[in-house]
């Protein structure tokens, strides 16, 4: 488990393993609820590219994806 805190208005948000499998259900419509547009697009056009198939191998790299793209955002890592 990994927080992230926003320094502009205060919100935490938790990378948890609960995200793998939202994103293994949900595919590239998890990245759209994250606005994490260039993954939402990559993982649209892999997934129609390898029927699918991409969808079951994209989830293994999201806790690397979030903290990469929460990090190029501005927002800090919460230590406890």
């Amino acid at each position: 488990m990994t927080k992230f805190k926003n320094p502009e208005n205060g919100n935490i948000e938790i990378i948890t393993r609960k995200d793998f499998y939202w994103c293994l259900l949900f595919g590239f419509l998890y990245f759209v609820k994250k606005k994490i547009w260039f993954h939402a697009v990559v993982s649209f056009a892999l997934s129609m590219g390898t029927y699918g198939i991409s969808v079951l191998i994209y989830p293994f790299f999201l806790k690397s994806i979030l903290q990469k793209e929460y990090l190029k955002k501005g927002w800090e890592i919460v230590k406890e």
